[in-house]
């Protein structure tokens, strides 16, 4: 009931619409994928073939949210995405609040008033019962309710603590085996709460071996092997993790990041900005709090009543009864305000930030893949709700009957108002109509988008609409990772992604060559749709692909047309193609200095990593070389450029721009692609989070006559 009213009315569309809006169409593609690829393709759910057509991508750094997924995947299958993505909307409520209520209950028998526990045990429950309705509704969940099905799933963290605070006092391996248990649920549901989780079995730790009692060597045998158990159990997934986490899983900016999504002090304190009554008092506090953009991540608000009711049960009480929690209450809030302190949207002794908490978490091994240290704030969360139980303990243990009960009511109502949302916003389960149309489609051929963003998350709505059509996309929002595809150089792609007839990169094309070539490649990618969004670009930006879609293609292979969607099938290459050459993937993105090349034209390159790819394509067999002018890195590195798995040239690439020729190859008609890889690896120049090897200037394609 109490979740039915802080989420009001997404009670009365259960099936017709979700919470939130742009990041929600992701975790609502999450269940419609690993539905498909569990039920309809039997395949692993952490790899896809449809996002970043025609490559796939894995999903290992996605917020995949996997557990979630198969829970709610007999409410998918019976009753449709929209229920289940709101079942577990609703379990996260009620199993959150249930978990906390027996952790809460667990801390009062054992460290609090074993005694008066016997005497007062329903004033107890109500204590507890309000503990948990202070973690199920804090304003940490209302907040992520709103798009992060995965920081909402908070569920398994309370049951974890539970059983490992049961790990420490008892013994036997039934309350470790648990312990492991959750704590494989939690990894698989978010590694963000996995790896909280590993640093309160730390501070578990610490405080077993600080006790210096006779059992506290047994007991952190216990609490490491719970640890083992769950190690053993996401073997399968920790192993591929743990290999592509050396190189991948990083934002492209982590540094920029994490100081972003560090939490700011007065946030703790002051009220969420979508709270009915006082969110318009509180907006410019956050436009102050909420650095760099960081929206909804910046609301870590703890609430009035649970600090007042913790403040009381931490008085009432001895020291040594709360010291644990109030210790986790401190560390995870100081994790939350990341490497520098910020106050009032000002860092605050910016020379202390080498000794923070979170820059020493950050450096663990892949202690820099976390990019919001503000989600810590769940763990405070958690750890205060113990004490609030303390304090609604000490409010309610010399009252019985009805008026424990009123009370109890009362503190519970409250917190839930200062935290709601409500109405809480929803979005309606709807495509544009072409989309329903498309599924129908068995060709399964690639779906371009226009307009094509750098940034994938610009159009969250696209992961709804691929849940309905069905069909491979060359884009796709994604957690870690951007599409492969230089889509600005690509022949086919780069024309609509920069709205022009003329591709301005590395690579130079004839004009009067430019449509076939685009035809060509757009087949070698298997691309089979081209849909120009109205809603989503500028009237005047979309006239212009129409023109550039009639003029590529032809009027003729117009196939839908409406208010929301302009769609076209894409044709096969008519005309005869010259050897041609495109960036395929392992580029970075087009820079340029404003110095002249000489040949009328701002100098331009592109940096490739490790390794990266140049595609060919022609229509006839013939004898080709590639020419490019190249700049190395740091130092010297050698450039071995293959076909088909034979060598065609290593190329000493210096850190002085040079120009290079290859020997002649031979290639067949239609599409090839060459491999580069840099045989002394590449680094990172700084701040700059990219892996650089050799910077390309000019690529050509030279044909023996």
């Amino acid at each position: 009931m109490l979740a039915a009213i802080a989420t009001y009315p997404l009670v009365l569309h259960l099936r017709t619409a979700i919470p939130g809006a742009d990041d929600a169409f992701q975790f609502y593609w999450n269940l419609w994928w690993v539905k498909r690829a569990l039920v309809v393709l039997h395949v692993n759910p952490y790899a896809i073939g449809d996002l970043y057509f025609p490559y796939g991508a894995h999903l290992y750094f996605h917020t995949l949210n996997l557990l979630q997924d198969v829970i709610a995947l007999p409410i998918a299958l019976l009753l449709g995405l929209p229920a289940a993505y709101n079942f577990v909307v609703f379990l996260s409520f009620m199993l959150s609040g249930y978990a906390v209520y027996r952790l809460s209950l667990y801390v009062l028998e054992q460290e609090v008033d074993p005694g008066g526990l016997v005497v007062h045990a329903g004033a107890a429950r109500h204590a507890a019962f309000v503990a948990g309705a202070a973690f199920a509704f804090s304003s940490y969940r209302c907040v992520h309710l709103l798009g992060h099905l995965d920081l909402l799933s908070t569920q398994w963290l309370p049951l974890f603590v539970l059983f490992a605070l049961k790990t420490r006092r008892e013994r036997g391996w039934r309350n470790p085996a648990c312990c492991g248990l959750f704590l494989a649920a939690t990894a698989l549901t978010s590694a963000y709460y996995g790896a909280f989780l590993l640093v309160f079995a730390g501070l578990l730790i610490v405080f077993a071996a600080a006790g210096r009692g006779r059992e506290w060597r047994s007991a952190t045998g216990r609490i490491v092997g719970a640890l083992l158990i769950s190690g053993v159990l996401l073997s399968p997934l920790l192993v591929t993790m743990l290999s592509l986490g050396r190189t991948e899983g990083r934002t492209s900016n982590p540094a920029y990041d994490i100081d972003r999504f560090s939490a700011d002090v007065l946030a703790f304190v002051v009220p969420s900005p979508l709270h009915p009554l006082w969110g318009r008092v509180v907006e410019p506090a956050y436009r102050v709090i909420a650095r760099g953009g960081s929206g909804l991540e910046a609301v870590m608000f703890l609430g009035y009543v649970p600090l007042l009711l913790a403040l009381a049960g931490v008085k009432a009480f001895r020291a040594r009864t709360w010291r644990f929690w109030v210790a986790g209450c401190v560390l995870f809030s100081v994790l939350a305000l990341g490497p520098i302190v910020h106050v009032a949207g000002r860092a605050v002794a910016p020379g202390f930030s080498r000794a923070t908490p979170y820059r020493l978490f950050a450096r663990l091994p892949y202690g820099d893949i976390p990019r919001v240290p503000g989600r810590f704030v769940v763990m405070t969360t958690l750890c205060l709700s113990p004490l609030v139980a303390g304090g609604a303990w000490v409010l309610l243990r010399r009252l019985t009957g009805a008026p424990a009960l009123g009370i109890a009511a009362l503190m519970t109502a409250s917190i839930v108002f200062e935290n709601a949302v409500v109405p809480l916003p929803l979005s309606e389960v709807r495509v544009p109509p072409f989309f329903d149309r498309l599924g129908g489609d068995t060709s399964r051929t690639g779906v371009i988008e226009v307009p094509i963003p750098d940034d994938p998350a610009e159009f969250p709505q696209r992961m709804l609409w691929q849940t309905v059509h069905g069909q491979p996309l060359f884009g796709g929002y994604l957690s870690r990772s951007v599409p492969p595809l230089p889509f600005d150089a690509v022949p086919g792609f780069a024309q609509f992604k920069t709205r022009s007839g003329a591709i301005d990169d590395v690579v130079s094309y004839d004009a009067r060559q430019l449509p076939a070539i685009s035809l060509a490649v757009l087949g070698a990618y298997s691309a089979g749709h081209l849909v120009i969004e109205k809603r989503l670009i500028p009237p005047a930006d979309g006239q212009r692909a129409r023109e550039i879609a009639d003029a590529l293609f032809g009027p003729s292979a117009r196939r839908y047309d409406d208010a929301f969607t302009l769609a076209y099938a894409i044709p096969r290459a008519r005309d005869l193609v010259l050897p041609a050459l495109w960036l395929d993937t392992g580029w970075s993105y087009l820079e340029r200095s404003a110095d002249g090349d000489g040949a009328g034209r701002t100098v331009r390159w592109r940096w490739m990593g490790e390794r990266a790819r140049l595609g060919i394509v022609a229509s006839q067999p013939a004898r080709v070389r590639l020419h490019l002018a190249a700049q190395a890195f740091g130092h010297v590195r050698r450039i071995r450029i293959g076909i088909g798995g034979s060598e065609i040239a290593t190329l000493p690439v210096t850190d002085a721009r040079s120009e290079f020729t290859t020997p002649w190859f031979q290639i067949d008609a239609g599409s090839r692609f060459l491999e580069l890889r840099s045989l002394d690896g590449a680094a990172s120049p700084g701040a700059d989070p990219r892996r650089l090897s050799v910077a390309v200037f000019d690529l050509e394609l030279l044909t023996e006559r």
